[in-house]
């Protein structure tokens, strides 16, 4: 009897061990399959809904029905709201964290295009382009707040639009007219220009992750502009119309993405082509680590490796079609862990320890005092100091 209870303890030992590498590695019941993120949201004009792409597995895990045309997709830097403008119906409020639509807010304009959302995710600002107007809209109550602010004086046909890191200023591109690029304080809405100097049509606008360098276009080539200085640098990147575009996560490259045209990607450093690859589409997303670029074009969104600037091989499918605007969630930085300081163990007498039987046995001749001894080194090994004790009664 006493054998079995001994083998029956060393098997549950194991079972808590494998229990305990399952849970380590991932693997085991209720890990397969499971979306991981960090997630992407792809604006899918002629199907009303916004796909969530997995960018992990690159698959699409669920679409997001919205209603009307969602156009330009915007994230709170923190990842908990995701914004899509609705250009006929108003603005969809998604949950960044359950990827679930959270309510449409309407009121915010006959043709809302530009759209940026704060770092916390609470606010979302809204540019309607036809009435050259702002609206700000509390994502909590799922109300407009503020406007219409007036800003037709500045920017006629507000088309797209970044935020500050410190939710300070919008940066907006206007694109009727001679052109204009403008900035706005968030706190009472005072508009500084940044350029009016015939700027052909200036859609695409990007933003350094810092907040430092601004990036916008005349129609023919990229600019540069100090947000601090309020100047240009002087660096200007040529040869791309900028419809949408993208600063990489570490600031080196911009990605200049033409409107159904080439994705051109710059050394910000000295304003230098590093590539260019021909692909459909408005807009550009860049990963988290900077390696991937990916751009929705039709019912597919295309990915692009970043160091050789090419086209991979295949594309990631989506349930909707007619790809416009595209968010990236900011990648989940794990905590550095506070180091524990070592405490030295007070040391204590020692003694010498039994002397095993050389022939494996115990006192009693059984055979059972290696067994009970391999069952305590296991328990021991899983936290279990019991077992040592039983092993040594039972040699005793």
């Amino acid at each position: 009897m006493f054998r079995f209870q001994t083998f029956a303890m060393a098997f549950a030992a194991l079972a808590l061990v494998g229990a305990a590498v399952s849970i380590v590695t991932g693997s085991g019941p209720g890990f397969a399959g499971v979306a991981t993120g960090p997630f992407a949201y792809v604006a899918n004009l002629s199907s009303g809904q916004v796909s969530v792409i997995d960018l992990s597995s690159e698959t699409e895990v669920t679409a997001i029905t919205t209603g009307g045309e969602p156009y330009w997709v915007a994230i709170s830097s923190d990842g908990s709201t995701v914004a899509a403008s609705l250009h006929t119906d108003g603005v969809a409020l998604i949950d960044g964290v359950s990827n679930t639509l959270l309510g449409v807010v309407a009121g915010v304009g006959s043709e809302p295009e530009a759209v940026a959302v704060n770092s916390d995710g609470s606010t979302v600002y809204v540019g309607d382009e036809n009435s050259d107007v702002l609206y700000v809209v509390d994502v909590a109550s799922e109300t407009v707040t503020g406007g219409p602010i007036d800003i037709s004086a500045s920017c006629a046909e507000p088309e797209n639009m970044v935020i500050s890191p410190d939710d300070a200023f919008l940066y907006i591109t206007c694109a009727s007219g001679s052109g204009q690029v403008i900035r706005a304080a968030t706190s009472g809405f005072a508009i500084t220009t940044i350029d009016d100097a015939g700027l052909s049509d200036p859609h695409g606008i990007a933003l350094s992750p810092d907040g430092t360098l601004l990036y916008y276009t005349d129609g023919t080539d990229v600019f540069e502009w100090d947000t601090g200085l309020e100047a240009l640098t002087g660096t200007t990147f040529s040869g791309c119309d900028m419809y949408g575009g993208r600063v990489s996560p570490d600031g080196s490259k911009l990605f200049c993405k033409e409107e159904f045209g080439d994705l051109m990607v710059y050394d910000t450093s000295d304003g230098s082509l590093l590539g260019s690859v021909s692909i459909g589409g408005q807009a550009v997303e860049v990963s988290g680590d900077g390696t991937k670029a990916y751009l929705p074009t039709g019912a597919v969104t295309e990915v692009v490796d970043v160091a050789t600037v090419t086209d991979l091989a295949g594309s990631i499918a989506m349930s909707g079609d007619g790809g416009r605007g595209i968010a990236v969630a900011p990648a989940v930085q794990e905590p550095t862990p506070t180091p524990t300081p070592t405490v030295e163990p007070t040391p204590t007498p020692t003694q010498a320890p039994a002397q095993l039987p050389p022939t494996g046995t115990g006192p009693s001749g059984d055979g059972n005092g290696w067994p009970l001894v391999a069952v305590a080194m296991v328990l021991m090994g899983a936290g279990g100091v019991s077992a040592f004790a039983l092993a040594k009664r039972r040699r005793g």
